[in-house]
């Protein structure tokens, strides 16, 4: 029901970001978590958003996070913080997703289909 932060980072002028090494982000409503669910199928993903109690919107966004290969959140885990993340397929099915958070006040979000580039990137690797 959540996903682990393995690392990140953030500016060191405030606001900071609240994610630290090991948090634990609610799956349907972080843009991680969505891009984990969005690399299963269909059926999968509605049967672990239905034992988490996801509502209509949340699965929706996943949904749509499929159809885009990007998911997105803001304001969701955090207030003010946008999201993004694509999923990442191994060679042998393994499930990953790579992303970023940024907070409204760090300046423009960053452009997500860079991060479709990196992901590609990331899933040729594994």
């Amino acid at each position: 029901d959540a996903v682990l932060v393995a690392q990140a980072q953030s500016l060191a002028v405030p606001p900071r970001l609240g994610f630290t090494l090991g948090s634990r982000l609610p799956l349907a409503e972080s843009a991680l978590g969505r891009a984990l669910l969005a690399g299963e199928t269909p059926e999968a993903a509605r049967a672990l958003c239905a034992a988490l109690g996801t509502g209509e919107e949340g699965l929706r966004a996943i949904d749509a996070a499929r159809a885009r290969g990007i998911a997105t959140a803001t304001g969701l885990v955090e207030a003010g913080v946008f999201g993004a993340a694509a999923t990442v397929t191994g060679a042998l099915g393994d499930l990953a997703a790579v992303g970023f958070s940024v907070h409204a006040s760090e300046g423009a979000a960053p452009d997500p289909a860079s991060l479709l580039t990196a992901a590609r990137a990331l899933a040729a690797l594994l």
